[in-house]
């Protein structure tokens, strides 16, 4: 995992060669739905073990290693609600690839970036709740974005099992950057509800296969999700709840680092703004101007700065006050 780079080319060939056939972008979820599948694809299996060349062989991790092709990877974890209205941002993010790479890559945002899609439901309600990706340098990110199954169910009661992700990006990621250079990964999470309190034993056992004794504050597998990661929380206004609803609760896990996302079609831009800032050292107007120069959604550039100007430089939280520029229109004790 994490070898090669991506290419806009395999991205369009791979969207060419479906749209040929009639076969949909997601469509791992039509065949789940139609009833041929009935399982979490294999590429996202939160239970699949890392093979037989790694040091981690036979046990469930994901890696990001420095090599030589890709001597400073950057770790990027995006971790996407599927439930109910909020599948709009899994789709988003697949179509927006190109730009988020362009981004990323010719515009030097990230060093190596290597990108792990992940999936969450509700482990109490749905049928396939953790669905949880490698990290990949390539177009095999493509491949994980469409095998997801979007399962816009939920349970209705203001949570989803965002705490599940948290917990096997705590404890099954190794991350070589952080290990040997001190370099901490990226870990987005998009959504429009809250975590449950408690990371529940019963369902990390029966999901990724671990055999806890008790369950965990949530607060405490964040605190150490932050440990080796800069984390955030997006919350997207189009679901049911509002932000006064949610955020308090992401706030204390969070901090200020729980953010509002008015357009959800800005994903993509946000996480892109968010590297530039942190990794490359641009300030908010520098990284909305380059947002334009590639072609992006204005709509989406201004929501994307509107979250942004809460980032400050070196991960600090900045007070955005009055109007944004115009953009053109429009170790925590482990149990």
């Amino acid at each position: 995992m994490g070898s090669g780079n991506w290419q806009a080319d395999t991205f369009d060939l791979r969207a060419a060669a479906k749209a040929s056939t009639g076969t949909s972008t997601f469509d791992y979820t039509d065949r789940v739905r139609s009833g041929s599948a009935s399982t979490v694809h294999a590429l996202l299996d939160p239970k699949a073990v890392a093979g037989p060349a790694s040091p981690f062989a036979g046990k469930v991790m994901r890696e990001v290693c420095v090599s030589d092709e890709h001597p400073n990877p950057t770790p990027i974890a995006v971790v996407l609600d599927v439930t109910g209205s909020n599948i709009a941002a899994a789709k988003i993010a697949h179509s927006k690839m190109p730009q988020l790479h362009a981004l990323l890559q010719r515009k030097g945002y990230a060093s190596d970036p290597q990108i792990n899609f992940c999936a969450i439901g509700d482990a109490g309600f749905d049928r396939l709740p953790l669905q949880m990706g490698q990290f990949e340098s390539d177009n095999k990110m493509d491949e994980q974005l469409e095998s997801m199954y979007l399962e816009s169910g939920g349970g209705g009661n203001h949570h989803e099992t965002y705490e599940l992700a948290a917990y096997f990006l705590a404890r099954h990621t190794y991350l070589e950057p952080f290990e040997k250079q001190g370099r901490k990964g990226y870990a987005f999470f998009i959504g429009d509800e809250m975590p449950y309190e408690m990371v529940r034993a019963q369902w990390v056992n029966s999901l990724i296969g671990d055999s806890l004794e008790a369950d965990i504050p949530t607060k405490q597998i964040f605190a150490e999700l932050q440990e080796r990661y800069e984390v955030f929380f997006l919350f997207q206004k189009q679901g049911n709840f509002t932000e006064g609803q949610i955020l308090p609760a992401w706030r204390d896990v969070l901090g200020e680092r729980a953010l509002v996302l008015e357009d959800p079609a800005a994903v993509c831009e946000f996480i892109a703004g968010v590297l530039g800032m942190l990794e490359a050292g641009l300030d908010q107007d520098e990284v909305l101007d380059d947002m334009m120069a590639i072609g992006a959604d204005s709509k989406a550039v201004h929501a994307a700065g509107k979250a942004l100007a809460r980032v400050g430089g070196n991960g600090a939280i900045a007070k955005a006050e009055g109007d944004l520029p115009d953009v053109g229109g429009s170790g925590s004790a482990r149990l």
